[in-house]
């Protein structure tokens, strides 16, 4: 667990008992005599009678009246500071707000009236809770209860900054108080870093151009906390209005909005007005608004200056510590050539997986903002396969072999060659077929790929540079251009029903030295 709250030095009084020594710093009691006195005794010098002792009561040295008894008043005004005090709340101190005095005064005949006093008091007295002032270069940031309070606000600021695990408070107050009400005195002064370094805990208080406070701290991991307060923070015990009384919430809020402060910032490349701004929590009419000489068309070059005065934290919480995160080692693609596979051809010889790397880095963090990340060590858990990628070099023959494959996937002949429906049929077509890719018969080169409007549809001619020729027809698309040189059994098209057709087939047909042949010899 943090504790800083030996941060305050010098000679200081515990505060106990708030209400009532309170109070009575407001009331004091003078005594005068107002009659010869001889020989110390309480008669007159020739009649022997008793001298009376009364209490004038002043409110702010204005005198409301004269009672017998002052602890009867004093009594009237505690219950009366007890009973507004409970319309408060708990956690509320009130004390009266203006000084309330009793001069004592030794008088023959004694003149009172204690209900024109207290109603004098009911008329002027007011009460005040008893707070804890924050301020920052002499401006207020707000008013809590007890100092109970101010450090938890401060230490709710602190706690969404602290690395994840720490989770314990800092006290950054200190519970004594050099006087009690209405003293400006500064109670507390930290300088903007105070270190915190990894070991076992030892605390040390020095002081040295200021005051310093060290703590070391052991956490998982190599972890240097700097936490203190930005600004000159000062914290006294005052006296206010309660409607001025923030609960942790509220004050925790004042103390991240922070105060003023002004900075500069220098431009760098590809910098905008409306990036400068947003950077510092700014609007571009408010970045306007406080460098008088740049309007919103006004081009900003690199190493001009901008003032970016703005809120500041007046907490400050940085710390640099060291992480391990996982990181991914990508696979590379290595391609190898081979003539067991035609040009245009590839085939995944061994697939590719990625490796991992555990990466050790140095972060300095500064309110939840990464400023700074090195990489101090870095080791491989898991080597990267590389993936191998055959491409094939073999050229691709434009002669055909003479040996006609199927020119479909699967399926049977449903018409075939020769005379039908009072004509003659040129080819076969082939249909039933599993896949509806077109193969080619043989290899060859693509003497012709488009349509045919004289009832072919969408057709691929096909030339073996060996006296034959192959047809194939009613595609519903062409995969192949004219010029194309391909192999047996490559993909040229897929079955459709273009042209003059009856349903989805493949027109076949196998023409040699010019003329058409009946392709069922032909194809295996």
């Amino acid at each position: 667990m943090f504790d800083l709250k030996e941060v305050i030095t010098g000679s200081v009084n515990k505060t106990k008992n708030i209400l009532k020594k309170s109070i009575a710093k407001k009331i004091t009691i003078t005594s005068i005599v107002g009659a010869t006195l001889v020989l110390g005794t309480a008669y007159a010098d020739s009649g022997g009678e008793h001298l009376s002792n009364v209490y004038h009561v002043y409110v702010d040295d204005e005198l409301i009246g004269t009672v017998a008894d002052e602890e009867d008043i004093q009594q009237y005004i505690n219950e009366w500071a007890e009973e507004e005090q409970e319309k408060e709340g708990d956690g509320v101190t009130l004390v009266p707000s203006q000084e309330v005095e009793f001069i004592e005064e030794f008088v023959f005949s004694a003149n009172t009236d204690q209900e024109e006093v207290v109603d004098a008091l009911e008329e002027q007295l007011t009460f005040d809770a008893a707070a804890i002032e924050l301020r920052a270069n002499d401006e207020i940031i707000g008013y809590v209860k007890n100092l109970d309070e101010a450090n938890q606000a401060v230490n709710q600021v602190i706690s969404q900054y602290l690395p994840d695990g720490v989770d314990e408070e800092i006290s950054l107050l200190e519970e004594e108080l050099e006087e009690m009400i209405g003293h400006s005195a500064e109670l507390v002064d930290l300088l903007p870093q105070n270190m915190f370094q990894t070991g076992n805990i030892n605390s040390t208080l020095e002081e040295e151009d200021g005051l310093h406070y060290q703590q070391t701290i052991e956490l998982d991991g190599s972890t240097v906390l700097d936490v203190g307060f930005t600004e000159n923070v000062t914290f006294s015990e005052v006296a206010v209005d309660s409607s001025k009384l923030l609960n942790v919430d509220q004050l925790a809020k004042m103390i991240e909005r922070g105060t003023m402060t002004q900075q500069i910032h220098e431009i760098q490349d590809n910098e905008a007005l409306s990036t400068v701004a947003s950077d510092y929590d700014l609007s571009v009419d408010e970045l306007i608004e406080i460098n008088p000489d740049v309007e919103e068309d006004s081009v900003i070059r690199v190493g001009d200056e901008l003032n970016v005065t703005g809120l500041s934290s007046l907490i400050e919480v940085s710390y640099t510590e060291t992480i391990t995160e996982e990181e991914s080692i990508e696979y590379e693609t290595i391609t190898e050539q081979t003539d067991s596979l035609y040009e245009g051809e590839s085939e995944v010889e061994q697939s590719g997986s990625d490796g991992l790397k555990e990466l050790k880095y140095e972060v300095t963090m500064n309110n939840g903002e990464e400023l700074e990340r090195n990489l101090v060590e870095e080791e491989v858990i898991e080597e990267p396969r590389d993936e191998i990628i055959k491409e094939g070099t073999k050229v691709i023959s434009s002669r055909g072999t003479g040996d006609f494959a199927w020119p479909a996937v699967g399926g049977s002949v449903t018409s075939t060659y020769g005379p039908r429906w009072g004509s003659h049929h040129d080819g076969i077509d082939i249909a039933g077929v599993s896949d509806r890719s077109i193969l080619a018969a043989d290899n060859g080169v693509v003497v012709e790929a488009g349509y045919h409007s004289g009832g072919h549809g969408n057709r691929v001619i096909i030339d073996h540079n060996n006296g034959y020729r192959t047809l194939y027809a009613h595609l519903s698309s062409i995969d192949v251009n004219v010029g194309e040189t391909v192999k047996q059994g490559s993909t040229i098209g897929q079955m459709g029903t273009t042209g003059r057709s009856t349903g989805i087939h493949l027109h076949f047909e196998v023409e040699k030295n010019g003329q058409t042949v009946d392709p069922g010899p032909y194809i295996r």
